[in-house]
């Protein structure tokens, strides 16, 4: 991890009006090691459990033991073998309403039309700061809560 993220992983606080943890697990699917550690120590006091996978494959492995434990997914959408927009709508087949935060580099509307037709749905774009990742993510999981 860059010293960058290193520092601001260990400077970042959670706000103290943070939500009870949801008791379910976070899949974060992120192929570039830095952003996915960073999201895991970012997202540790949202959940008792954070997974980071690297790759759509490993996703999918993991998604088929997993499903009924996951709580919410952050995806990226360019990962290595999948496009994280078309794994994130699999996941949905098993999970339906599954809430998934999307990210991405790069605009991806089509991706967040598609997958709110079927449940919560957020575009966080890259770079991003830490407070806006745990502010959609316990948006996200508040719909959780409320459904």
């Amino acid at each position: 991890m860059s010293a960058t993220l290193a520092a601001t992983a260990r400077t970042f606080q959670p706000a103290a009006t943070a939500p009870t943890p949801v008791g379910d697990t976070v899949l974060i699917v992120e192929d570039d090691q830095a952003i996915g550690t960073l999201l895991k120590l970012l997202l540790a006091p949202l959940a008792p459990r954070v997974v980071h996978l690297r790759d759509g494959a490993a996703c999918v492995r993991w998604f088929t033991e997993n499903a009924a434990a996951t709580g919410l997914v952050v995806m990226d959408c360019g990962l290595p073998d999948a496009h994280g927009g078309t794994l994130a709508h699999r996941l949905r087949t098993q999970v339906p309403a599954l809430p998934i935060l999307v990210t991405s580099g790069r605009p991806q509307p089509d991706v967040v039309r598609l997958l709110a037709a079927d449940g919560p749905v957020d575009f966080l774009a890259k770079p991003f700061r830490p407070a806006d990742v745990t502010t959609r993510v316990r948006a996200l999981l508040a719909t959780r809560a409320a459904a």
